[in-house]
């Protein structure tokens, strides 16, 4: 049913599958998973999946099509589930996630993609994906005077006299209002303002 694999990646010839000669056997079993990781997320949050993507399934409670991702391996969050709407790609299409929060600054972070079989089920040629990216960015700093607290001296671009001890960078003549420590006060200080 639906579409056969593709003849090759949506970039080269290489690609992650089900069964790339052919359909998933409709035989109720699993849930099956493709895993990656672990990825080190430290310092990172905000992560996005991307990956490109052929799917032809059967819907739910035939088969069940999940995308999922833990902090610890063990502990898994959903990220997409296809649901009651049966898949029919016949081209590879980019997709695009929002990761779960809670994952975010973690270092050892899995992304997995499973399918399960249920009674009834129909043949189809399943997952296919390839270029798999994950994003991830660090917070934005509010301490931009460097005393290593964030407080109203960073909003209202005070500075930091020098104590001559060499404990506390000392910062003169920060921007009013820079908050990302970018030298300019435009629409990226509006975060880490909130943040502070």
């Amino acid at each position: 049913h639906g579409y056969p694999d593709p003849t090759a990646g949506a970039t080269g010839s290489n690609v992650f599958g089900v069964n790339l000669q052919g359909d998933y056997t409709p035989t109720y079993g699993g849930p099956y998973y493709l895993t990656l990781g672990p990825l080190d997320f430290s310092g990172g949050a905000g992560g996005t999946l991307k990956f490109q993507r052929w799917l032809n399934s059967d819907y739910f409670p035939y088969v069940r099509n999940t995308i999922d991702a833990s902090a610890d391996g063990s502990n898994w969050v959903n990220v997409w589930t296809a649901g009651t709407t049966v898949m029919r790609e016949n081209a590879w299409t980019l997709r695009s996630y929002d990761l779960p929060a809670v994952i975010d600054e973690q270092p050892t972070v899995y992304i997995r993609w499973g399918y399960q079989i249920g009674v009834g089920a129909w043949a189809y040629s399943g997952w296919n994906i390839d270029d798999v990216e994950v994003w991830a960015f660090a917070p934005p700093t509010t301490d931009c005077n460097g005393n290593g607290v964030a407080d109203w001296i960073d909003i209202a671009g005070g500075t930091c006299a020098d104590d001559n001890t060499n404990a506390v960078p000392d910062v003169c003549e920060k921007l009013a209002g820079d908050l990302n420590c970018d030298g300019g006060v435009g629409f990226g200080d509006i975060n880490p303002f909130v943040l502070l």
